[in-house]
């Protein structure tokens, strides 16, 4: 059942945030009265508590084929991001003081990356490189090759983007880098560079193992896989060096202070169990939906531009503009007919200029008259839903259409 069944409005912005599911409130349900104890407590609701959360970081765990100690548990994903960022060339400098770090990112990056790279820059904490993408939102592997050095301490590229959902070739970065130590740096073993990724928009579709990706820390966030806001994840190997960021306790290993927040964190745990059981089949089914979704506007709109590529990126993330009418104003009409809809990422919505993300991969080709619009089809979407959708994007143009045609200036 739609989780708006009882409302005639139709979500379809589900790369910005989902709704909780019904299984896991369930699952949060427990720890609001029974298991409300502080988990660093003595008695016996507090020891009773702490094996609960104990019990949910192994769970967590296996999700990401890692050891329980290489679990730790945020306030979501921004906070992640900022730990592994932060802390990784704090750690460096702590034992380097007479280096400057350097950090690569891509040109892409979430804004939770992106402004602790400008950060970083700003304070000279550290010295930062932009890996370019191509026309289709995919870094370019022969630029990031040339961008690596000695003093190269970290590498942090998104699993996928948020904006086109552009999966990026983590695999073949994690490779580069094994590659670098091997030959450039003649040891295989060395720390730095670390790989760390934001796959907060691939859990639900790709594979998140740490082995597999090859990369040294992970950051993730509930509430993009239908679990509770406020809690997140960073996966980080037991070897990698890591200064905390913050002050005030040392719990979760001492990297973030502060009492377990445990209804979030089963949230979260029960989510990402669910993401794992549901990733083939819910796959196959919003791979159809979003086929449906581009043959329709193409078929039916075609001055309709599609954004990133069409093969690798993850399915239920249709980036698209058409000329002659402003995001912002195709948000608001397609409100208006009950539809739900984003322009850019909802962390930079107040940004008035044009997606960064778009202007990364289009340069000077970029369409400024063009509204861009990103719908992103979810657990809940049907074909129904697109249907009125694309009846609704039709009725709009018309509008419009119609309106500068009677007001055209001879």
């Amino acid at each position: 059942m739609n989780f708006l069944s009882s409302n005639k409005r139709i979500y379809l912005d589900y790369a910005s945030t989902t709704p909780v599911s019904d299984n896991v409130k369930r699952a949060m349900n427990p720890f609001w009265s029974k298991f409300f104890h502080n988990p660093n407590g003595l008695h016996t609701g507090s020891v009773q508590a702490k094996q609960k959360l104990e019990d949910l970081r192994t769970q967590a765990a296996k999700c990401f084929k890692v050891s329980s100690q290489e679990t730790i548990f945020t306030s979501g994903g921004t906070e992640s991001d900022n730990l592994a960022m932060l802390g990784s060339v704090f750690a460096y400098k702590r034992n380097n003081p007479n280096s400057l770090p350097h950090v690569i990112v891509s040109s892409i990056e979430h804004p939770a990356v992106l402004e602790v790279a400008h950060f970083l820059e700003e304070t000279k904490e550290a010295r930062v490189s932009y890996i370019p993408v191509d026309e289709t939102g995919v870094v370019m592997i022969d630029e990031f090759k040339k961008m690596l050095t000695p003093e190269t301490v970290l590498v942090s590229i998104m699993y996928v983007n948020n904006e086109i959902g552009s999966i990026q070739p983590i695999h073949e970065i994690a490779k580069t880098v094994r590659h670098f130590k091997k030959h450039t740096l003649q040891n295989i073993h060395a720390v730095y560079p670390l790989i760390h990724t934001d796959a907060s928009q691939a859990l639900l579709y790709e594979d998140v193992s740490m082995e597999k990706l090859g990369v040294d820390m992970l950051s993730c966030n509930a509430g993009k896989i239908y679990g509770p806001k406020g809690v997140g994840i960073l996966v980080k190997k037991q070897r990698v060096p890591l200064q905390s960021i913050f002050h005030g306790g040392n719990q979760e290993f001492g990297f973030r202070p502060g009492t377990h927040a445990l209804p979030l964190i089963a949230g979260m745990v029960t989510a990402l169990q669910d993401a794992v059981d549901m990733k083939e089949k819910e796959r196959a089914r919003v791979s159809k939906l979003h086929d449906y979704l581009i043959l329709e506007l193409q078929t039916k709109f075609p001055q309709v531009e599609i954004h990133g590529s069409l093969l690798s990126k993850i399915p239920g993330v249709v980036n698209f503009s058409y000329p002659g009418i402003e995001s912002d104003l195709l948000v608001l009409e397609l409100d208006a007919h009950d539809i739900e809809v984003s322009s850019k990422t909802a962390c930079k919505f107040d940004d008035p200029n044009e997606s960064y993300v778009l202007k990364a991969m289009k340069g000077d080709s970029v369409d400024e008259e063009a509204g861009t619009v990103r719908v992103s089809i979810g657990r809940y979407t049907t074909e129904k839903e697109l249907r009125k959708f694309i009846e609704a994007f039709g009725q709009i143009l018309k509008k419009y259409q119609d309106f500068y045609a009677q007001h055209k200036i001879s």
